[in-house]
């Protein structure tokens, strides 16, 4: 029988031709939705409040719609910053057209002068989603570590950033998978948040 780590592998190859097919079929559309949808579906966010987002690569749904539209309204951005393999990452202030640099797995970061910031939302990629909130990333936890560090200090809001197709039925999670609160997609908002949390 297939471990939980063969079964997603499995599901990481399924879902990564998905999404590279939805990003060449819906992303100029769904990038505009998103950003719609999360005013509509995440409203009442202040002034001043950090979300940490990310800067797109390959065929992750375009996030940097939503980017300008959290910038106009007052929300400060942050982008995450990975330093070494294996480590939870720190996020840092990002304003659209700063100069960003290459990081770890050739990502886009804020150079390492930029101000550390403590997101009170994270908007996460994702490779697929379940149901229950469960994400599939690409395989190296970094986001997962991430959460549970932050979870253990503070609250946080972990919503993740897809296409509707992205979502499958069951996802195998395991005791360090870190659950979603939400999904955000050009369709609306995947609730995964228990009453009273």
């Amino acid at each position: 029988m297939a471990t939980k780590k063969q079964q997603k592998d499995k599901l990481r190859d399924e879902f990564r031709g998905v999404r590279r097919k939805l990003h060449s079929e819906k992303n100029n559309t769904a990038r505009d939705l998103v950003a719609t949808n999360f005013i509509q579906f995440v409203p009442g966010v202040p002034s001043g409040t950090v979300v940490a987002a990310y800067y797109p690569m390959g065929s992750e749904i375009d996030s940097l719609r939503l980017l300008a539209t959290l910038q106009i309204n007052g929300i400060q951005i942050a982008l995450p910053v990975l330093w070494k393999e294996g480590e939870a990452m720190e996020f840092r202030s990002y304003k659209l057209g700063d100069t960003l640099e290459e990081g770890l797995h050739n990502t886009l970061q804020p150079k390492a002068d930029a101000k550390v910031l403590k997101p009170e939302i994270l908007i996460i990629p994702l490779i697929a989603f379940d149901e229950k909130g469960n994400r599939l990333g690409q395989g190296g936890g970094y986001y997962d570590r991430t959460l549970a560090d932050i979870r253990a200090k503070r609250k946080v809001l972990a919503i993740g950033l897809a296409f509707d197709g992205q979502k499958t039925k069951s996802i195998p999670a395991e005791d360090f998978d870190q659950p979603l609160d939400g999904v955000l997609t050009e369709k609306g908002l995947w609730n995964f948040r228990k009453p009273g949390k």
